[in-house]
């Protein structure tokens, strides 16, 4: 498994959407699809389908602190 680190928001984030941290850990191992964030280069996004949502983690640098996307999932 990957060293990954949560934010405080990531973390309030979960909690609020009932995810795991191993469930979003799963998504940035073996995203549906990646997209390199234009404007930030130490950014990225990993996106996994939910049923009928998509639910992107917003990753910075090499996988050491993520967050999920308020306006996605």
């Amino acid at each position: 498994m990957a060293n990954i680190s949560f934010t405080k928001h990531a973390e309030d984030m979960l909690n609020e959407r009932k995810f795991t941290k191993e469930e979003i850990i799963s998504v940035i191992e073996n995203p549906d699809w990646r997209k390199e964030d234009e404007q930030e280069t130490e950014v990225w996004n990993a996106f996994k389908r939910i049923q009928n949502k998509v639910l992107r983690v917003v990753i910075k640098g090499q996988r050491r602190a993520i967050y999920s996307d308020n306006n996605v999932l």
